[in-house]
Parts: structure tokens; C-alpha cells; sequence
């Protein structure tokens, strides 16, 4: 039976291996942080978009309201009917 010789290079230092853990912690962190934050934005903006068209709603019903903010997609659908009288007039 022979010896095996193990150099020491061939072992990493403790600095090393501590630096190794070190960032698998802080990619861990880093990827919570960036998880927390998106989380954030996402329910600010939610909050932004739900407070702009409750302003758009008071402007558009309130006192002073200004009808002609309505858009094309807020008019009455037309019905079936109408739609069937459209169509046969353009024939």
C-alpha cells in the first residue's frame, strides 16, 4: 500500500471557501430584495391606476362633468338588431 500525497494547494482556504458562501447568501438576499421590490412596484402601480380612473370617474359623473373625455369604447354597444339594420342598409 502506497501513500497518497495531497498537496495543500490542492486544498482551497478558508478564505476562499468563506467568500464561495458569502455570495451564495448575499445572491440569495439580492434575490429576495429584488422579489420584495417588484412585489411593491406591482401593488403601487395597482394603487396609482385604481386612484387615476377613480379621479376619471368623478370628472366624468361628478358636478361639473366633462362628457366629452368619454372614449369610443365607453359608448352603448349597439345592439343586435341595429347592427343587422347597419348592415343590410350598406349592401
Amino acid at each position: 500500500m502506497g501513500f497518497i500525497h495531497l498537496n495543500a494547494a490542492s486544498y482551497p482556504s478558508p478564505i476562499i471557501l468563506a467568500a464561495k458562501k458569502l455570495s451564495i447568501v448575499l445572491e440569495g438576499v439580492a434575490r429576495q430584495l429584488y422579489l420584495l421590490l417588484e412585489d411593491q412596484v406591482i401593488r403601487l402601480s395597482w394603487r396609482i391606476c385604481d386612484w387615476l380612473e377613480a379621479r376619471r370617474i368623478q370628472r366624468l359623473t361628478g358636478p361639473n362633468a366633462e362628457t366629452s373625455e368619454l372614449r369610443s369604447w365607453e359608448t352603448p354597444k349597439m345592439t343586435d338588431q341595429e347592427y343587422a339594420n347597419n348592415s343590410n342598409s350598406n349592401d
